[in-house]
């Protein structure tokens, strides 16, 4: 069996500027990223927070959808549509591991989903009563960048088992029922009750834990630490036996 190989710490942040790159050229992408989370929080999060502790609330629940949408759009379509393209088979003649690209698309989403949920916590500033302290933003940037990885990983995992034609359609398929089954639109006790007893085993449940508890003071339990950890574990599986697979088919 393969050793996994370490990844080049120099070609890893090449490829994460590679990846910004081609977000930069193609801001149609940034859509599902900014625009879309934007519209649902002004129009279902700003009426629904009345309170510092709701507004925060309706951030965090927000700003996790933004995090779904970079994984499944900017970076699991476009890997699906990168691959059948002659620039990703140049890519596989270069002295690079996979693991320094999944490594850089993985730092290249955390970055990009940065950008949408800091346009959030504008516009929640400006048309709410939020009342973050310092600490309280670091801990909501803290969640969500543990939560982005294995959702970034999902959507490398998305990249390479779905066609060019069908990622979109199989992204809005997995990440708007995982938005809702969450909690991200509708807040969980208001969902209906057999959607609730399936909400908490949603890995995007597992990342709204993490920051729903930070406007409330409340502590986090470990509970989605380590369901976080289990859906990494089988989403990089996924991904890799997905890039392997990609590589039996066009070159070997």
């Amino acid at each position: 069996m393969k050793s996994i190989p370490i990844p080049s710490l120099k070609l890893t942040l090449a490829f994460v500027r590679l990846e910004l790159m081609d977000v930069v050229r193609h801001p149609a992408y940034l859509f599902p990223t900014a625009v879309l989370p934007l519209m649902l929080f002004v129009f279902f999060g700003v009426p629904n927070a009345g309170t510092p502790a709701e507004a925060g609330f309706m951030l965090g629940s927000f700003s996790v959808f933004a995090v779904l949408g970079v994984a499944f759009h900017q970076f699991g379509v476009g890997i699906a549509q990168d691959r059948a393209t002659p620039w990703q088979r140049y890519l596989r003649t270069l002295p690079a591991s996979p693991v320094s690209q999944f490594v850089a698309r993985i730092a290249a989403a955390i970055l990009v989903a940065a950008v949408g949920v800091t346009i959030l916590a504008v516009v929640a500033v400006a048309t709410t009563p939020l009342a973050f302290s310092l600490g309280q933003w670091v801990l909501l940037a803290a969640a969500l960048t543990l939560g982005a990885v294995p959702f970034a990983v999902a959507g490398i995992a998305l990249g390479y088992w779905t066609s060019a034609k069908s990622a979109i359609a199989m992204a809005n398929v997995i990440y708007l029922p995982l938005s809702y089954l969450g909690g991200l639109w509708v807040p969980p006790m208001d969902l209906p009750a057999f959607v609730q007893q399936i909400s908490i085993f949603m890995p995007s449940r597992m990342v709204a834990e993490l920051v729903w508890p930070i406007p409330f003071g409340f502590p986090v339990g470990w509970y989605p630490f380590a369901g976080l950890a289990v859906f990494f574990f089988l989403f990089s599986l996924l991904a890799w036996w997905g890039y392997a697979r990609e590589e039996q088919r066009q070159f070997r």
